[in-house]
């Protein structure tokens, strides 16, 4: 495989941009999501939740335009595990640790080791797929999380699934208004897109002092 991209296609119809899916030879489909009012005068279907559309002629758009986001990868399974982390003999596990705790709780991956039995405190999870281990048994905990360039702004992003990410910022930009990211200046502006979208991403890890303090 030579490259792998995003291509979508933008044109103007009666003065505003819209976005545009191909029916037939004939007909395309106009996706819009920026002004109610302006969208119900043309008898578009939808909410400002979801956009609206409405099916014309293609002959009717202007300015017909076409843009491609290059990516390097077809899915997020290239991204690492992101969130709380912990190192436990050798092996990373999602994990819970509360500062100065004696106590790390392990998330166990299908693929993931068990604890051996002896260090392991209380009861285990229903489906023994959550332990409880003494910190001293843990080397490492700290957070991954995962930065990235989305539709040319610095974004924070979650992984959703294998084929789609939430990107989050703390800045107002064109593209909170513009897209109907949900949220605030506080909690962040978010989005749930298509990987394809991200342009480039980068890692972090942040490093939590472990205590060796013991569990009651």
């Amino acid at each position: 495989m030579d490259r792998l991209f995003l291509r979508s296609m933008r044109a103007r119809w009666r003065g505003e941009v819209v976005g545009v899916r191909v029916l037939d030879d004939e007909r395309v489909l106009l996706l819009y999501d920026a002004d109610p009012r302006w969208a119900a005068e043309q008898g578009m279907r939808g909410d400002q939740y979801s956009g609206w559309e409405l099916e014309v002629p293609f002959v009717e758009l202007t300015d017909v335009t076409f843009r491609e986001i290059d990516s390097a990868w077809s899915d997020t399974g290239r991204v690492p595990p992101l969130g709380v982390r912990a190192v436990y003999r050798g092996h990373e596990y999602g994990a819970r640790w509360d500062q100065g705790s004696g106590v790390v709780t392990l998330h166990l991956g299908m693929g993931d080791p068990v604890p051996a039995s002896g260090e392991t405190l209380g009861r285990r999870g229903r489906d023994g797929r959550v332990v409880r281990v003494p910190v001293r048994f843990v080397s490492r905990v700290f957070t991954r999380s995962a930065s990235a360039v989305w539709q040319g702004e610095d974004v924070w992003m979650e992984v959703l699934d294998r084929r789609h990410v939430r990107v989050r910022m703390f800045h107002e930009s064109r593209q909170v208004s513009y897209r109907q990211m949900a949220g605030d200046a506080d909690s962040g502006y978010v989005l749930d897109v298509e990987f394809l979208e991200i342009r480039s991403h980068q890692i972090h890890e942040h490093d939590h002092h472990v205590t060796m303090k013991e569990p009651r």
